[in-house]
């Protein structure tokens, strides 16, 4: 059995939570924190500068590590065999 949690990991009483991706987006396109402050008070949201500051660097570093995840080849390596293995049978210590 696999448990799938239905929210996103972090405090759950994070206001701004639901706002992260365009947070970041919105971000990314120069708008300022206190712009980004703005739009979410006009969406019914207040929060902090250091609200929009914070939800700005969650997501942002969340993304870069799907993209990184994304590159990589997440096949397993291949494995050498240990060097007691290598010996021969007669060898055995």
């Amino acid at each position: 059995m696999k448990l799938i949690p239905l929210v996103p990991p972090g405090r759950i009483t994070r206001k701004a939570r639901d706002f992260g991706a365009e947070i970041v987006q919105l971000r990314a396109q120069g708008y300022t924190l206190d712009a980004i402050r703005q739009a979410l008070a006009g969406a019914g949201v207040q929060v902090s500068i250091s609200t929009v500051r914070r939800e700005t660097t969650k997501n942002a570093v969340q993304a870069q590590v799907v993209a990184n995840i994304a590159k990589t080849d997440l096949a397993p390596e291949k494995r050498t065999p240990c060097r007691v293995f290598q010996c021969k049978q007669g060898e055995r210590k």
